[in-house]
């Protein structure tokens, strides 16, 4: 049980509800830009041929959006290992000056008390 809540305490819960509203927004967004180009290929193209333009136009836009999404994840594994580093910083920090309270204590432990 401990580790499920340890789990709901390191989900940032607010992250998550943005990032699915804008993902939401793309999506439709996508939808709209859908039938736009369905129509504009429509219009463009002569008769009989629109198959072939539809599979030009499905491959280009793929290329696309896999070279969009490589960038984007790749820039987002460069700010998780920023924010990976600097946690272990903090975490160093928090160890030092715990660390430091602990000999803080035994020196005054080892000082003899004078009345």
């Amino acid at each position: 049980m401990a580790g499920i809540e340890e789990q709901a305490k390191s989900l940032n819960i607010k992250a998550v509800i943005v990032s699915l509203i804008v993902s939401s927004f793309g999506f439709v967004a996508a939808l709209f830009w859908r039938d736009a180009i369905k129509e504009l290929i429509a219009k463009l193209v002569p008769e009989g041929q629109g198959i072939a333009y539809s599979f030009g136009a499905a491959i280009a836009v793929t290329i696309i959006a896999v070279i969009a999404i490589y960038f984007v994840a790749n820039h987002l594994t460069r700010l998780d290992l920023q924010d990976v580093r600097e946690l272990k910083k903090l975490k160093r920090i928090k160890e030092i000056k715990k660390l430091k309270r602990i000999k803080n204590l035994k020196r005054k432990k080892a000082q003899p008390v004078t009345a």
